[in-house]
């Protein structure tokens, strides 16, 4: 969208100074079709720039839909991961209550034993 607007603004500039070299060589007593050459070049290049701009202009909406979607599957991710880091913790806290059990029974066995 920056080098369509940055072209846009190009094209303007251009189209600008050659519409300003048609006034000032009309200025001048300059020849007629020189003079419309001039501003005929002039006009088409700022139409361009301005084509380039409502063309920047027209895509923003797009642009604004994919950053939405995108924070959107973000923010899904975050979450997913949020749930496997609190699956894992619980997984880690049965892990150390089934160790505790386990040497809990293993020390019964032993204690049976003698």
């Amino acid at each position: 969208i920056a080098s369509l607007i940055n072209q846009g603004n190009q094209q303007i500039k251009s189209g600008n100074t050659k519409v300003e070299q048609g006034n000032a060589l009309a200025q001048d007593n300059g020849g007629p079709d020189a003079i419309q050459k001039l501003w005929d070049e002039g006009n088409a290049l700022q139409d361009s720039g301005q084509a380039s701009h409502d063309q920047a202009n027209n895509k923003q909406p797009e642009l604004t839909q994919i950053q939405t979607e995108l924070s959107s599957i973000q923010d899904n991710y975050n979450q997913q991961v949020d749930k496997l880091n609190s699956l894992n913790e619980s997984m880690l806290n049965l892990t150390s209550q089934l160790n505790q059990q386990i040497r809990a029974y293993n020390k019964c066995i032993d204690q049976l034993k003698n």
